[in-house]
């Protein structure tokens, strides 16, 4: 089969379909292009020096060999963006582009890290180190925020033990488990370490052991509940139970909450627009694992501060 992307043609042509291409990378044409600004530097300048199984070069190249899988950065860059997307099988995703089942693996295991330091660069990788996050949060100013916890899908271990240490009781599943902290406009501002999926909520934090501004403000839901911070206002909602039902005060008040910790409900969404990090995981590297929950919630960060959106994150400008 010829390769789709053999000449920037055909992904000029794709272009021109403005929702093909959205549905294919989760990106709109513009923010790709934007992305790409930034892209280009770092993925030029690895291949200068590494082929393309990561190994240094006995000589420096400055030139694509004619007969590359792919053809400059552009391609590279939407080849990963639509693997990330749609997570096909890698046969799959050779088939489409014209190239081998080993090819992209190679492929992706060069370009995501390529991709996680063009995102870092930009600014918009969340802080993952809980030690700094009172001090990013004074920086930017930032006086609330919302916390939620997510879940990824993993293989059952064959191991009894592991399986009780993964097994989530509120999936029904086999899962992996993230903290998130996120501004009211879905700006997400800090990603925990990963954690089994028995974990509770609120062991996550007491293990991480968050420090916050004095004076600011944490919503988080009824999984949280006992977690309180020093110098930090709660907002949580009412629990509702047999022996002490709501009134129609708490349920007023619970609708409310509800309706300002909507915005990281709506962040986790979109983080989980990329398939790599909603389907069930099929790789057993926990570095892989954790670099592409980081490039997701970048590319969450990225649509949120884009200037093409209709509200947009104004802390601080994108760096290229």
């Amino acid at each position: 089969m010829e390769s789709f992307l053999r000449n920037m043609e055909n992904l000029s042509k794709l272009k021109q379909r403005p929702s093909q291409f959205l549905s294919m990378t989760s990106l709109t044409v513009e923010k790709l292009e934007m992305l790409h600004d930034s892209f280009e530097p770092h993925c030029t300048q690895y291949f200068h020096y590494h082929t393309l199984q990561g190994k240094p070069r006995v000589k420096m190249s400055f030139k694509e060999q004619k007969n590359a899988s792919l053809q400059g950065s552009e391609s590279k860059l939407f080849f990963l963006m639509a693997y990330l997307k749609n997570y096909p099988l890698q046969q799959f995703h050779a088939s489409y582009f014209g190239v081998t089942q080993a090819k992209v693996s190679q492929l992706i295991k060069a370009l995501s890290p390529i991709l996680e330091k063009t995102l870092k660069g930009m600014g918009l990788t969340p802080s993952t180190n809980p030690e700094q996050l009172k001090a990013e949060l004074e920086k930017h100013q930032v006086q609330e925020a919302n916390m939620d916890a997510t879940e990824r899908e993993v293989n059952r271990s064959s191991d009894y033990e592991v399986q009780k240490e993964f097994y989530s009781g509120k999936k029904k599943r086999h899962t992996i488990k993230y903290n998130l902290l996120s501004e009211p406009n879905q700006y997400i501002l800090y990603l925990s370490e990963t954690y089994e999926g028995a974990v509770h909520d609120k062991k996550i934090c007491d293990i991480e052991d968050y420090s916050f501004p004095e004076g600011f403000l944490l919503r988080y839901d009824l999984g949280y509940i006992g977690y309180a911070p020093e110098n930090v206002t709660i907002e949580k909602p009412h629990k509702n139970t047999k022996l002490n039902p709501l009134t129609e005060q708490e349920k007023l008040e619970n609708k409310i909450i509800s309706g300002e910790r909507v915005s990281i409900e709506q962040a986790i969404s979109g983080v989980k627009r990329l398939r790599i990090v909603a389907d069930k995981i099929r790789t057993y590297c926990r570095g892989f694992r954790n670099s592409i929950m980081k490039i997701a919630c970048a590319i969450h960060n990225l649509r949120v501060r884009s200037h093409l959106r209709a509200y947009t994150c104004t802390r601080v400008s994108l760096n290229f």
